[in-house]
C-alpha cells in the first residue's frame, strides 16, 4: 500500500512513526550518505594540534628535567648551562682591559689604503673600507683577539682567538702573529707593517 504513495503524502496521513520504533524520513535524509561529509574545522584543527603536539615532544626528546651526564660535566666549573656549550673545549683567553697606551686610533696602510685599528679597554675594530669588530684581552706582551664578526672568522665566540705579541716604540705600534689566527682576513692588516696612533 506504501508503494504507490509519495513520502509526503505518507507524512500527512500518518505522522513521523508508522511502525513503532521506525521513523519516516524525507528523501533529503534517505538520499544522505555519511561518508561523503565535508570535513568540519573543528575535526580539521583538533587533528592538526595533536599532530604538533607529537611533533614537540619528539622533537624535545620528551625531557624529564635531569640534567644529562654531558651537561654536568661542563658546568660543573659553575658555568651556565646557557652559554656552555657539550664538547666545548675553548676558553675565553686569559688577560684583562688594554691598557691605556694601547686604547686609541692606530693607523697604517693596507694594499695602498688607509686601515685603522680602534682599540678600547675590551673591544677593537679593523676598518678597511667595512668595519669589523670584536673583543680583545691584553696580558702582558700579548694581546688576544676574539669574538669577531669577520667573514673569514669561525662563528663561535671563543672559535677565534688570535694572539699577538705588542711592542710601541717610537710612538708606533707593531703586532707579531703568535701561532695561528683562524680569522685569515685579520692577519695581514695587524701584521702588514706598523701602526701610527691618530687618536
Amino acid at each position: 500500500m506504501f508503494d504507490q504513495l509519495d513520502p509526503v503524502t505518507i507524512w500527512k496521513a500518518y505522522g513521523r512513526e508508522l511502525i513503532p520504533g521506525h521513523r519516516l524520513v524525507s528523501l533529503r535524509e534517505a538520499n544522505y550518505d555519511r561518508r561523503t561529509l565535508p570535513a568540519r574545522p573543528i575535526t580539521i584543527a583538533a587533528f592538526v594540534l595533536a599532530a604538533l603536539t607529537v611533533t614537540a615532544i619528539t622533537a624535545c626528546g620528551g625531557s624529564d628535567g635531569q640534567p644529562s651526564a654531558e651537561t654536568s660535566a661542563s658546568t660543573a666549573g659553575g658555568g651556565s648551562p646557557a652559554t656552555t656549550v657539550v664538547g666545548e673545549t675553548a676558553q675565553r683567553p686569559p688577560g684583562g682591559p688594554a691598557p691605556p697606551e694601547l686604547q686609541g686610533t692606530w693607523l697604517t696602510t693596507y694594499l695602498g689604503g688607509p686601515a685603522r685599528l680602534y682599540i678600547r679597554e675590551a673591544g677593537y675594530t679593523i676598518s678597511v673600507g667595512e668595519a669589523h669588530t670584536g673583543d680583545l684581552v691584553v696580558d702582558g706582551p700579548v694581546i688576544a683577539f676574539f669574538n669577531s664578526n669577520g667573514p673569514s672568522c669561525p662563528p663561535g665566540p671563543v672559535d677565534d682567538v688570535g694572539r699577538y705579541r705588542w711592542k710601541l716604540s717610537d710612538a708606533k705600534l707593531r703586532l707579531k702573529l703568535l701561532g695561528k689566527d683562524p680569522c685569515g682576513g685579520r692577519v695581514p692588516v695587524l701584521t702588514n707593517g706598523a701602526f701610527e696612533r691618530v687618536g
